[in-house]
């Protein structure tokens, strides 16, 4: 699915880089391009930036665990 239609990433591109090591809005802005435009990707965006850090978090704990 596309998160940002204007530069044209999509929600796998995006978890992907969150993974890679961008934890905000801006870092995924300098990457990938989201939210670059017109802005309209920007709140599902840093959801979908949550969810990854949130499931590195859980990870970690269960690995730890």
């Amino acid at each position: 699915m596309y998160i940002c239609i204007c530069e044209n990433v999509t929600e796998r591109q995006l978890r992907a880089e969150v993974r890679n090591g961008a934890c905000s809005l801006s870092q995924a802005r300098r990457v990938c391009g989201v939210a670059r435009r017109c802005g309209v990707c920007a709140r599902q965006a840093r959801l979908i930036i949550l969810e990854e850090q949130h499931r590195a978090a859980t990870s970690v704990i269960a690995a730890a665990g």
